[in-house]
């Protein structure tokens, strides 16, 4: 962010879009939505991204809770919820 030619409130922008997109958000859409290049775009959701993940964290492993609810297909395509 130091010595950048993006204005800082496209940074904060930025920031507000990666953080509350919850399947993410591609670097086309980000481009998209902040006017920007797409290397420019790419650059500053990489940092973001860079920036959001925890160092030392926990691989994802061990025991994991489910619920009861499940959504199946059939051959059809229709779901249906066991029980």
């Amino acid at each position: 962010m130091q010595d950048t030619r993006t204005p800082l409130a496209t940074w904060f922008w930025g920031a507000y879009l990666a953080a509350t997109s919850t399947p993410g958000i591609s670097t086309v859409q980000f481009q998209r939505q902040l006017g920007l290049r797409r290397e420019t775009a790419f650059q500053i959701l990489h940092k973001l991204r860079a920036g959001m993940v925890r160092p030392n964290r926990d691989p994802i492993g061990g025991n994991l809770a489910r619920d009861r609810f499940c959504r199946c297909s059939n051959e059809r395509g229709g779901f249906f919820f066991p029980s």
